[in-house]
């Protein structure tokens, strides 16, 4: 994945990655895949030369992770494929396909964050901020397939 592979080269090459790199792209994929908030955030901590434990703890907690239970942030930071080409330039270069879920060459992104959707379901479908999610989710014709390739 080309978001990946840059977020971690900026990283390990300059000790930084901007505040996007880090919650919408390496932040998001811990959020999707299940990574121990508390992992991460040791994480962020051991490889940015600009973190603070004072600030870097709420934000990686509570914002990326929503690991505090919506204190910091009502919704969690959670995005697809689709947001991360919106928001970046990334996908431009990428071999991986943003329009799919469930083909070979879908973007990882696109799977887990259909699959944390509903998984997580119980939790998030009574937040106002979630309601267009779910109602694109219940649209959705191939959960079953989301969650057997998630």
């Amino acid at each position: 994945m080309t978001c990946m592979a840059e977020c971690f080269r900026n990283t390990f090459e300059h000790a930084y990655a901007h505040h996007i790199q880090r919650l919408m792209i390496t932040g998001n994929f811990a959020l999707l895949s299940g990574v121990d908030p508390q992992q991460i955030s040791e994480w962020y901590l051991a490889v940015y030369a600009d973190t603070y434990e004072w600030v870097e703890l709420p934000n990686t907690l509570g914002m990326v992770m929503h690991a505090d239970g919506g204190l910091l942030a009502s919704k969690p930071y959670a995005a697809s494929g689709n947001y991360i080409q919106k928001m970046s330039n990334y996908c431009k270069h990428c071999p991986y396909n943003i329009k799919t879920r469930t083909e070979a060459d879908s973007c990882s992104f696109n799977s887990l964050y259909w699959y944390f959707m509903i998984r997580y379901e119980g939790l998030f479908r009574s937040n106002p901020r979630m309601g267009m999610i779910y109602r694109q989710l219940d649209k959705l014709q191939d959960k079953d397939e989301i969650i057997a390739y998630a």
